[in-house]
Formats: C-alpha cells, structure tokens, sequence
C-alpha cells in the first residue's frame, strides 16, 4: 500500500516516509537536547507534573498523528488528482482526540490535539478551517481498516516500544461526519470559548499547544525537504537557531 503525503508529476512523497522522516528530525533536534525535559518543567511551573518519558511519547505523537487526515479515502483522492489535501489538519485532529480516554486529559493532551489542528497555513483560524472542511465536503470521508492497519504497523516497526500510546484503537473504518467535527470542538471547548489569556486555567492548555507546535512545524518542512530534494524555507534556520541558542 503506497500512500501519499503529496502527489505531483514532478514531486512525490508518500505518507509513511513523511512520517519516519520528521519522527526523526524531532529525535535528532529535539529529544537529544532535552526539550522533552524542557516542556516537562515549564508544565511543572504551573501545577501539572509529567513523567519525562510521557512528555517524550506525546512530543512523537504529535508529529505522527499531524497528516494522518491526509491517509482518509477522499484526501487520498483528491492528493492523486493533483487537488492537495486542503484541511486534512481537521481530519487529523479528530483521529487523534480519539487516542485519548477524555476521563484523563490534561492539558498536554489538550495541547497535543491543537497543535495538530493549527500546524497548517502559518497558524490559520482553527475555526475557519473547520467550516472549510464542513463547507467544501471534507469531512465526510472514511479512514479505512487497512489503513489504520498500515499506520500502526509503521509506527511500531519505529517505536515497538511505545507502541501503547501511539496506535490507532479502532481497527475498523473509521467514519467522519459534523458530528465528528462537534466532539472535537467539544473536546478542546476551554481553547475555543474561553477569552485567551483572560482565565488561568487556559494557560497551560496554551503552552502546551505552542511547546509542541515548534518541533512538529519545524519536523514538517524538513521531512518535506529531505525527501523532496527541496530547499528548506528561511524561516526553518531561525526557528532551529532559537532552539540551539
């Protein structure tokens, strides 16, 4: 099964190898600087302790999870069709809330979720995207059970170790609708409906957000690149830059 992040006549990548590839980056400029530690740290400051190697499975899992939309029957269409997969941060974000037993959520779950939802478009409104994706259609589409099965076995053949948290755990397909799309909404409804920066307990939802958003924007363009053969954008060296410094 071959499976396609992008699609053009003069440029290709499938999904798998988008996947590997940033997991990678984010092992090589992330976790062996202990930014893991890092974010573990800026939660404990406000209230929120973390194992350290918790904090490192959702840093991965967040970047395994962010094009995951783009795997569903009408994304993969529309990718071949040289359409791209316009709002698959939507879809993605959906099948990523469903990892997590909403009895435990944090805001580190919270922050994982949304970061995926916002790693499209320099940041675009969260909500704006979601009405794209409800207007244009994209919603209603299906992650098939192979698919699921394809995911998973190419995130334990990397991570065999901390395969628990990261596997899809519906193995049969996966439908999306608006009622999809409201759970999620439901799901992080603090980020949404709460004025930000107005009540306290938004605060470590929006650090956790934007602690994770670094490294998976930063995984993103350099797995494209890597495996494109194209030229990081100049945004990428302040981005690392300010990470090494």
């Amino acid at each position: 099964m071959t499976l396609y992040a992008y699609y053009s006549e003069n440029r290709k990548e499938p999904l798998d190898l988008h996947i590997i590839t940033g997991l990678k980056q984010i092992e090589l400029i992330y976790l062996k600087r202990g930014y893991h530690r890092y974010i573990k740290a800026r939660l404990k400051a406000l209230g929120y302790e973390y194992d350290e190697t918790y904090v490192k499975k959702i840093m991965l899992m967040t970047y395994a999870y962010h094009d995951i939309g783009k795997a569903t029957e009408k994304l993969q269409e529309m990718i071949m069709n040289g359409k791209g997969a316009p709002y698959h941060e939507v879809l993605s974000a959906i099948i990523l809330k469903n990892q997590f037993d909403e009895q435990y959520i944090t805001p580190l779950e919270k922050g994982c979720v949304i970061a995926v939802l916002l790693h499209m478009g320099a940041l675009r409104d969260p909500i704006k995207s979601i009405n794209k994706a409800i207007s244009q259609g994209i919603i209603y589409t299906r992650l098939k059970g192979d698919t699921i099965t394809w995911f998973n076995k190419t995130l334990k053949k990397i991570y065999p170790e901390i395969a628990d948290i990261f596997l899809i755990k519906q193995s049969r397909d996966m439908t999306f609708n608006k009622k999809s799309v409201y759970e999620l909404i439901s799901f992080l409804g603090e980020y949404f409906y709460i004025k930000r920066g107005t009540e306290q307990r938004i605060v470590p939802i929006q650090l956790s957000t934007y602690l994770l958003l670094h490294p998976l924007i930063t995984a993103d363009e350099l797995a494209v690149c890597k495996n494109t053969n194209k030229k990081p954008r100049k945004w990428i060296d302040e981005f690392i830059g300010a990470f090494k410094s």
